[in-house]
């Protein structure tokens, strides 16, 4: 299938913005007076776009990195239905960075090379935390082992929610209930908060049903007879430098770094925003026309469901709580529905707590080119959706099949090391 796709903004008028981090979101927007964020820019570019005036319009990024507390959202109710271009790039790949991180920077010392942070001094602390990246690297949260896995000595009589363990295996988390415990089945993962450690017995109860409910087949020895597991997020884990846990009941982030290090010279941050860029349409207004170049995407945020994480495939997991219908997919840093001809290139996304990007259902004539994703918690790219959404009381697919996506055309595209935390996930 040949797809052609020509955008020409000779004989249109035309305007353009410019947004820096030196500039100010008061300013006019042109090359003198920058803006200093990307919302106030795609505000200005609505407002012109919806009266007609201005038909192509570039939004440019200059060099430097632009935090975001929150999604931009790009929909179609606020936009004409044709006729336009809107196009945010930067003029060099890899010089703008749009970020839903936040900078750590007062870190206090507790013992020799081991440091703390507490999250409520900051202006905007996240509610939860599973991720840390130091100077542009994802930071190992603290785990046992370090590398590799444990194995159950032997599940437990129900098979579903408790195992038991040698004794000596691992050293006793000091805050149990904030402890993670990440099970490996087959293609799939399990990782769920632990509600016990009972070391008389010497077993671990999970704080609810290891492995799928809506599958029978993820009991726990259905793969293995000593299935692997390992254990995340406690202090005691803390043994290399650069490792870090978060304690939920302190609020507060402890990490290891090397005794001569000087941890104001590191550039320390966590992702706040659940998402980064939101666009979405209807099926009778799609969303049009609305480019991406040269573009940076880091640091979106996604937490476990509360009663934790119990992979299938693709990072399609068990819904929890039990009431809700279908699957539960982990969501993507960049989100498009309904949206038609629009465009990411030479862009990169790049560590984020879920997936990358979704083009999800009636996503048609949209081009992923030349673009990277990389340390991806996630899939990287996700195109249309599962079969579990019903309309009129039946499967999607088979009420309104004229929603699929369709077309969409990925080329010259890198995609590696996606499944950083999910380890079920795909590239594609």
């Amino acid at each position: 299938m040949l797809q052609i796709f020509v955008w020409c903004g000779c004989s249109l008028e035309t305007t353009e913005y410019f947004v820096s981090p030196n500039g100010h979101d008061r300013n006019s927007g042109d090359e003198q007076h920058p803006l200093a964020t990307l919302e106030q820019a795609k505000t200005l570019a609505f407002t012109d776009l919806s009266t007609g005036v201005r038909k192509q319009i570039t939004i440019w990024l200059e060099t430097g990195e632009y935090r975001i507390k929150n999604p931009i959202h790009f929909s179609s109710s606020d936009l004409p239905t044709a006729g336009f271009n809107l196009t945010i790039k930067c003029k060099e790949k890899g010089e703008a960075i749009v970020s839903g991180a936040i900078l750590l920077d007062q870190w206090y010392p507790l013992q020799k090379n081991l440091w703390a942070l507490d999250l409520d001094q900051l202006e905007n602390a996240p509610t939860y935390l599973r991720e840390l990246f130091i100077n542009g690297k994802r930071a190992p949260r603290a785990r046992f082992p370090n590398q590799g896995y444990l194995r159950a000595e032997k599940v437990g009589e129900d098979k579903r929610t408790y195992f038991y363990f040698k004794k000596g295996d691992f050293p006793i988390p000091r805050s149990v209930q904030q402890t993670e415990l990440t099970l490996l089945h087959d293609w799939s993962i399990t990782r769920i908060p632990i509600a016990v450690i009972d070391t008389q017995d010497n077993l671990i109860r999970a704080k609810d049903t290891i492995g799928a409910k809506v599958l029978n087949f993820f009991t726990l020895d259905n793969w293995e007879l000593q299935p692997r597991y390992f254990l995340e997020n406690d202090s005691a884990f803390i043994d290399q430098d650069y490792e870090w846990c978060y304690d939920s009941e302190a609020d507060r982030v402890l990490l290891q770094i090397p005794e001569e290090q000087n941890i104001d010279s590191l550039h320390i941050l966590i992702p706040l925003s659940e998402g980064l860029i939101k666009m979405t349409g209807s099926f009778d207004k799609p969303l049009k026309n609305i480019h991406f170049e040269n573009l940076i995407f880091r640091h979106s945020a996604w937490n476990l469901p509360t009663s934790g994480y119990a992979g299938i495939q693709a990072t399609y997991h068990d819904p929890r709580p039990d009431q809700a219908k279908g699957w539960s997919v982990v969501p993507a840093a960049i989100y498009a529905e309904f949206t038609d001809s629009c465009s990411f290139i030479n862009c990169s996304l790049e560590n984020l707590g879920g997936s990358g990007l979704w083009l999800d259902r009636g996503c048609a004539d949209n081009r992923v080119s030349n673009c990277t994703f990389s340390d991806i918690s996630g899939n990287g790219i996700m195109i249309g959706e599962g079969q579990h959404r019903v309309v009129h009381g039946e499967p999607w697919w088979k009420t309104v099949p004229n929603e699929a996506a369709r077309n969409n055309l990925i080329e010259t595209c890198q995609i590696n090391d996606c499944g950083i935390q999910f380890f079920g996930a795909v590239g594609i």
